[in-house]
């Protein structure tokens, strides 16, 4: 439960008073920029924040929740721009490309360290979070 309030601690902001509507949508930004950088780390460090289950399904969930879902009221509320958008749009196409009874290997936890294709996650994900100016962050685990 530590790495949890670790975890959520790193990312909070102070913001200013907003509305319902408006502190929903700052809610899911920051649940997509502590999604994308798990999704930048080591095999080892995902393991050891996400848990046991299916880490690799629920990091790729996570990403579609954040973002694909709300992508267009991010443009509209000004939290991305279509710079940003396009970087995040190469990630959901790699996500989105190993979707499927297909690409079982790809979902295997077991091949989080060794899979080529997880670590292009990791180096699109790296990518959008310096495009997004939050590579600074580091998600703690103990």
């Amino acid at each position: 439960m530590n790495h949890i309030k670790k975890l959520l601690s790193i990312f909070k902001q102070p913001r200013p008073q907003l509305d319902d509507n408006e502190s929903v949508t700052c809610w899911k930004f920051d649940g997509l920029l502590k999604n994308l950088n798990v999704l930048s780390l080591p095999a080892d460090r995902q393991k050891a924040i996400m848990g046991y289950g299916c880490i690799a399904d629920e990091m790729a969930e996570d990403f579609n929740t954040y973002f694909t879902l709300n992508r267009q009221e991010y443009l509209e509320k000004g939290l991305l721009d279509q710079q940003q958008c396009d970087q995040l749009d190469k990630l959901d196409s790699l996500l989105e490309k190993y979707s499927g009874d297909g690409n079982t290997g790809f979902w295997d936890d077991q091949q989080l360290d060794t899979n080529k294709d997880w670590q292009s996650v990791r180096e699109i994900a790296k990518h959008i979070l310096i495009v997004l100016r939050k590579d600074n962050s580091d998600i703690g685990y103990s």
